[in-house]
């Protein structure tokens, strides 16, 4: 569906709304996604609609725009947009719901996907600290107990936050919520369950996360969910196999990390462990076979990270930073000791190339400046912890002699 399907654009009171409206609707008549949409033209278009919508007091498509707008700056990663947004968001919600005692089952559900965009916005962002974050759940928690719909967002939420914290007890409560929840989601039946995935995981019910994670592969869910599987690639398995590995370094499950490698990305075509894309763990797979056929891509990527960095979230830019770490050590530990490479710090000559152990150096320090904040932010979140398994998975064992385990 386009975008703004869900307006009757004939009833706005604003002609000039109507137009901006059928734009957006014209111009996404073939393309919904918003990870796809041209960031400039779009965010431009929203950003007029929205004090329009608002003045108007055109309150469905006010808050469609909001939801928009975030969800657009989610997935071009600018998170200071998102907060900006949020905090627009809690002061202009107000006056709606002094005038409406009992929105509608739509209008719930728009308010509950804000919330949802503005909690991935926040739990990975240092800017937003403990007695922040905690605020925001508490307030998510009584519009989910208000309006009694879409429940399951917020216990997903719950578990990937205790998941974050390492918090046993808080995840375990999340995840009971979320399993008396979770039988008719409207969202993406896979996606919906990867973070009772990650717990099965971090609670070492491993039997249980694998016969979960091969039942999402292999379509073995409730056949009136499989529609999902035509819009989502998080069910494919080399990127499957990629997210749980991903999960495993983040959770500190190095055993299990082992396992998932060995059984099943190591069994992957080559062609399939490594795609031109931005997935930096991808690269550090790759690097940890000693393969670096593509040095010249993943040398991009380490620039679209660097570029990146001030938009980012910071969880995002630990685990990168800490990634490319250990890339650049396992390269120079392979011989290669320069790279054609422009970054001015290291470079002061500015002859095009850095030294990769120089490179690493550099990479570390980013990652622990980050992680130091983020630490301080969240009093739960350890990163040394996170550190420390990269450091034991990729620099501390090879593919040869590492530990592995039976499920």
């Amino acid at each position: 569906m386009a975008l703004y399907g869900m307006i009757d654009i004939d009833a706005l009171k604003s002609n000039k709304l109507s137009t901006l409206v059928r734009r957006v609707r014209a111009l996404t008549k073939e393309n919904a996604d918003m990870h796809t949409l041209n960031y400039d033209v779009f965010s431009g278009l929203f950003k007029k609609i929205l004090p329009l919508a608002r003045q108007a007091e055109e309150w469905y498509l006010y808050f469609y725009t909001m939801y928009y707008l975030m969800s657009l700056n989610k997935y071009n990663c600018n998170y200071k947009e998102i907060v900006k947004y949020a905090e627009l968001y809690y002061k202009d919600s107000q006056p709606y719901f002094e005038n409406t005692i009992y929105p509608d089952t739509k209008m719930c559900s728009i308010l509950i996907f804000i919330y949802d965009e503005i909690f991935y916005a926040y739990y990975w962002y240092d800017p937003i600290d403990d007695s922040k974050m905690e605020l925001f759940m508490q307030n998510y928690a009584k519009i989910i107990t208000k309006y009694n719909i879409d429940a399951d967002l917020y216990y997903i939420s719950e578990l990937y936050l205790s998941l974050l914290y390492r918090d046993t007890k808080r995840a375990e409560q999340a995840a009971q919520n979320f399993l008396k929840n979770s039988g008719n989601p409207n969202r993406c039946y896979v996606c919906n369950h990867l973070a009772y995935l990650y717990y099965l995981l971090y609670t070492n019910q491993n039997e249980q996360a694998e016969e979960l994670m091969l039942n999402l592969i292999h379509k073995n869910i409730p056949k009136r969910f499989h529609w999902c599987y035509r819009i989502c690639r998080q069910s494919e398995p080399q990127k499957m196999y990629l997210t749980i590995l991903s999960e495993c370094i983040a959770l500190g499950k190095i055993e299990l990390f082992w396992y998932y490698y060995d059984t099943y990305w190591a069994k992957l075509p080559r062609n399939a462990q490594w795609n031109p894309n931005f997935y930096t763990t991808e690269r550090l797979l790759s690097a940890l076979e000693g393969n670096f056929d593509g040095l010249e891509n993943d040398l991009e990527i380490t620039l679209l990270d660097l570029n990146n960095e001030p938009v980012a979230n910071t969880i995002e830019n630990i685990r990168n930073f800490l990634a490319w770490w250990c890339y650049f050590t396992l390269l120079h530990q392979n011989g290669i000791q320069k790279v054609q490479l422009s970054i001015p710090q290291l470079d002061p000559e500015n002859t095009g190339f850095v030294f990769t152990l120089a490179l690493s150096r550099y990479m570390e320090q980013k990652a622990d400046l980050h992680g130091r904040n983020f630490a301080r932010a969240r009093a739960k979140y350890n990163y040394d912890f996170e550190k420390n398994t990269y450091q034991t998975i990729f620099l501390e064992n090879t593919p040869q002699v590492h530990p592995r385990i039976s499920l």
